[in-house]
């Protein structure tokens, strides 16, 4: 990531958290070739921390299994508790709605997914 001209405004940027550092460093990837600021963690307290550090995050992308003490749904249900206005992407190959109703501000998108499914379902996010 990119800071840029200081004087100039925070772009809006986009936190992936995710343990998998190959989904990971793929999914960063891609989504900056979108032309999109990223930020990533590798794990929800890492995320934590950036999401303080951070006020321009406009879309958190987050994996429900991850090690340390927080999931991705803990993670995510903090986000929308504390920053309403950040969107959730909640990405996992063992979870479904089913499993546990996401809050509205949530949208699930099953892994496997494709780079540019997520690339879609992030800018879809951002225009909210």
């Amino acid at each position: 990531m990119s800071l840029g001209d200081a004087k100039a405004p925070l772009q809006a940027a986009v936190l992936v958290v995710e343990d998998e550092e190959l989904v990971r460093l793929v999914s960063c990837e891609k989504l900056e070739q979108a032309g999109l600021s990223v930020l990533e963690a590798s794990d929800a307290e890492q995320g934590m921390a950036l999401l303080e550090a951070h006020p321009n995050i406009r879309v958190l992308v987050t994996d429900v299994r991850m090690p340390g003490w927080m999931s991705g749904i803990d993670l995510a249900r903090q986000v929308g508790k504390r920053w309403p206005e950040i969107s959730i992407l909640v990405t996992s190959a063992y979870y479904s709605a089913e499993d546990d109703e996401l809050p509205e501000n949530m949208t699930l998108l099953p892994k496997p997914f494709s780079p540019d499914a997520l690339v879609r379902q992030v800018r879809l996010l951002m225009r909210r």
